[in-house]
């Protein structure tokens, strides 16, 4: 399925949590999704209004959104509960993998193992960064009792166990890259 297409369920999926405004959509988003789904504003507002003009979300009134004056807010219809709906039971994609420390690394004969061996080490404090916050997000959730909980706190998980590979991955690659630099000096 194409991007835009998922992104009209990513959004759909927010304003099923409770009406939000496109910037309420984004600051959540940066919140919860954003460690595997990212929408910039470019995205939101566009298809904000074509869910509106599908109707699958709606706008509404003016002062019914709280916060400040002019801001629309969204909630989701129920078509756009069913179109929701509908797409959470198809089958999903296997996930594409796009990912630049693995170019370099597939490329990294041009730099030398032990070249490459450095930059896969400068690249573990910003895993196990990631690691840390989602250790503070686990705690979180743990004190969570919303019915969302269970589905958040297995989204996380994947987080945490594929960034724990990731980890693994890059000590194992790290060890291997040693050796291949100690032959290439001798």
């Amino acid at each position: 399925m194409a991007r835009e297409n998922t992104t009209r369920f990513a959004i759909l999926g927010m304003l099923s949590l409770q009406p939000m405004s496109g910037y309420d959509i984004k600051q959540h988003a940066e919140n919860t999704i954003a460690h595997f789904w990212n929408e910039s504003y470019g995205q939101i507002y566009p298809v904000l209004k074509a869910l509106a003009a599908d109707g699958l979300a709606r706008e509404l009134p003016e002062g019914q959104g709280g916060g400040r004056a002019n801001r629309r807010v969204y909630e989701i219809t129920p078509a756009g509960q069913e179109a929701l709906r509908t797409w959470l039971m198809e089958d999903s994609t296997a996930p594409r993998v796009r990912s630049e420390i693995l170019l370099k690394v597939f490329f990294g004969r041009q730099i030398g193992a032990a070249a490459m061996a450095e930059r896969l080490r400068a690249f573990i404090p910003q895993i196990e960064a990631k690691l840390k916050v989602f250790a503070g997000i686990e705690q979180m959730l743990e004190r969570d009792s919303t019915p969302d909980q269970p589905y958040w706190m297995i989204t996380l998980r994947q987080g945490i166990l594929g960034h724990q590979s990731h980890l693994a991955w890059l000590k194992e690659s790290i060890a291997r890259l040693e050796v291949v630099a100690a032959r290439e000096t001798t």
